[in-house]
């Protein structure tokens, strides 16, 4: 493993946890720098609500900021505040030398214990000095019965 593999590996791990904290402290502005200007995102389902696809980065801010003013504002019914998504094991798997496969397991946990888990897969693409999400794909796992 080479040096410059290596830091990849780092950037795109940097970039994972901004995007998975941005996340759960509902920060569109953070979140957003997390991915290409022609990313796509998918989220299969989107809290219960189906299949969702989003086509370029003014596309997935548009919707997060939606989401995220209105989960801060009290307005989209959540779990507890304290819902936290933990990424677990992964692989990443360089393509090229600017490109690279990702896979991640999540445990999406608030105060009542683990509510469910999935799995992040996608691509992330080097531009400048940083790895950023090109394709992420979130399909989820296993729900909580309550």
């Amino acid at each position: 493993m080479t040096i410059e593999e290596l830091l990849a590996r780092e950037s795109i791990r940097r970039t994972t946890d901004k995007y998975t904290m941005a996340s759960d402290d509902y920060d569109e502005d953070r979140y957003i720098t997390c991915f290409t200007d022609d990313a796509v995102l998918e989220l299969d389902p989107f809290l219960g609500k189906g299949y969702l696809r989003l086509e370029g980065r003014q596309a997935i801010y548009e919707f997060v900021a939606d989401f995220f003013g209105a989960a801060k504002s009290g307005a989209e019914t959540l779990p507890e505040n304290s819902t936290r998504h933990h990424i677990t094991s992964g692989e990443i798997e360089f393509i090229d030398s600017k490109s690279a496969n990702t896979k991640n397991y999540c445990l999406v946990v608030d105060s009542n214990g683990v509510q469910h888990s999935g799995t992040y897969t996608g691509i992330f693409r080097k531009e400048g000095d940083d790895w950023l999400i090109a394709h992420r794909k979130w399909s989820a796992g296993q729900h909580r019965v309550h």
